[in-house]
């Protein structure tokens, strides 16, 4: 995104850089930062509801019309 920013921007005077000032280099990082620690926490925090959500039946099915009755009691 920052690309395209500054293809925009890129006739206005004057002309910044944001890879070259220091602070910014900075904020991009701790931004990329952020991100990278709250996706690892959402991860951990949902990794515990996995198991539940593909767990199977041990209902032995016995047609298609079974199956659904089973997979709508299952959903509630």
């Amino acid at each position: 995104m920052d690309r395209w920013v500054a293809l925009v921007m890129q006739d206005r005077e004057p002309q910044v850089s944001i890879y070259s000032d220091s602070r910014a280099r900075y904020g991009i990082c701790l931004c990329i930062l952020y991100f990278c620690f709250s996706v690892m926490a959402l991860d951990a925090i949902l990794q515990g509801y996995w198991e539940v959500r593909f767990k199977s039946s041990k209902e032995t099915l016995a047609d298609f019309n079974h199956a659904r009755e089973v997979a709508q009691k299952w959903e509630q």
